[in-house]
């Protein structure tokens, strides 16, 4: 009799744990949703450009086919240009019929992660990953992340495609900048919640089989 309960609650536990733990199993494993890094691209850098939140920084457009929730962004540049825990600011801008519009987000962040992830064979390379979370609905934007106070220099090239906007702290100085900064996007497509009236029958559900094979097994062993 004790086994059964013992077997019936790890049986409940097992449930619970399927149903809860599959949204941090996606957020954990998130995927590449925007790619102009050297190792994607092919492409060899042209030049190395100066890249700081209040002076001369860049934004680039990117489009989303589905709503996602953005985890981290990369930046590359030749390397000790940054180091694990210096300030970035991570920029989004909405887009205006192919220009850059408004500013949506603006976070602050660090620089988590510097490897050579992504650099292919693009020679003294280096990622700079910042870390963040932001939910974006699905359509076009712009994206730029620069240093707080520091010099977060970009590789950049002529990417065929990709629209870059040179800026000036926020203003737009040149919309249509001839060369593109080499850039990842990290995020998942954002999980549909499931309404707790919907879900909560089909749970109840999975309980009450749980308890029927509890009570056939007690049964039999009577």
């Amino acid at each position: 009799m004790g086994g059964i309960q013992v077997r019936f609650s790890r049986r409940i536990i097992a449930a619970i744990c399927g149903l809860s733990c599959l949204a941090l199993t996606n957020l954990a494993n998130a995927a590449i949703i925007f790619d102009t890094s050297p190792g994607n691209t092919g492409q060899t850098a042209l030049t190395n450009l100066s890249n700081i939140s209040n002076s001369q920084n860049f934004a680039t457009r990117f489009t989303i086919g589905t709503d996602v929730n953005l985890t981290g962004m990369d930046s590359y540049s030749t390397a000790n240009f940054a180091a694990p825990g210096q300030p970035v600011r991570v920029r989004i801008w909405e887009d205006n019929a192919g220009s850059i519009g408004t500013i949506n987000t603006q976070i602050n962040s660090t620089i988590d992660t510097t490897d050579v992830v992504g650099c292919g064979t693009q020679v003294d390379c280096e990622r700079r990953f910042a870390l963040f979370d932001l939910s974006l609905s699905a359509g076009s934007y712009w994206v730029g992340m620069s240093g707080v106070s520091f010099q977060l220099a970009v590789y950049s090239a002529s990417l065929s495609g990709i629209d870059t906007a040179l800026l000036n702290d926020l203003t737009v100085a040149t919309p249509n900048f001839t060369i593109d900064p080499f850039l990842r996007l990290h995020g998942n497509a954002t999980l549909q919640p499931v309404p707790i009236p919907a879900a909560l029958p089909l749970f109840l559900g999975a309980l009450a089989g749980l308890g029927g094979l509890g009570f056939m097994k007690r049964r039999k062993a009577a």
